[in-house]
């Protein structure tokens, strides 16, 4: 009973260094204690948020994510990140800590589809690694774009990975201000030819 107080008051004290808290008082062995005052706004980060958490509050510049690829058997599959832009930007992604094989691709697209122009190449293919190695960085931009909602894919080409499975960093930078809604999709079969 005592270590579950003092863990209790150890947790509102630091709380309460924050300005987080706002208990007005709670019963104890041997008395009440009081509470500064203050909020309690708190938000739980999980690394795998399901899809549409954001990565990132408004007015962030980036945003980096730990995911992963399971993607279908013979399937092209990629993860979609969707974000918003007030002013022009330069744009940029690190693809890091690729793993399992996995030869990785990426494409930026303005809107809501993944279809059309890749802003990354300025063509109607996915960016893909350097030769279609496996396992290495893959880094876009930078790239000027303007105002508007704009659709991010990371993806795991299956012709030049092994097997269906694959880990992944993702870090985007803009010049200006972003509002990421985070990943909307995942693991969805590429609208995008494979690799060449």
């Amino acid at each position: 009973m005592r270590s579950s107080f003092v863990l209790s008051a150890l947790i509102l004290s630091g709380a309460a260094a924050c300005g987080n808290v706002k208990p007005t008082s709670f019963d104890a062995p041997g008395g009440s204690i009081d509470a500064p005052a203050g909020t309690i706004d708190a938000k739980l980060i999980t690394p795998d948020a399901p899809p549409g958490t954001p990565d990132a509050p408004a007015g962030t510049t980036s945003f980096t994510k730990d995911a992963a690829w399971n993607c279908a058997s013979g399937v092209d599959c990629e993860d979609v990140y969707d974000f918003d832009v007030a002013a022009s930007s330069q744009v940029t992604v690190a693809i890091t800590s690729v793993t399992m094989s996995s030869t990785p691709r990426t494409g930026l697209f303005k809107g809501t589809t993944t279809t059309g122009t890749n802003l990354w190449n300025n063509a109607a293919t996915d960016l893909c690694s350097t030769q279609n190695k496996q396992d290495i960085d893959l880094n876009a931009g930078p790239v000027t774009i303007g105002p508007g909602h704009y659709r991010l894919t990371v993806g795991r080409d299956w012709g030049f990975s092994a097997s269906a499975t694959g880990t992944y960093t993702v870090t985007f930078h803009s010049s200006t201000a972003i509002s990421a809604q985070g990943a909307t999709a995942d693991d969805q079969a590429s609208n995008q030819a494979p690799c060449q």
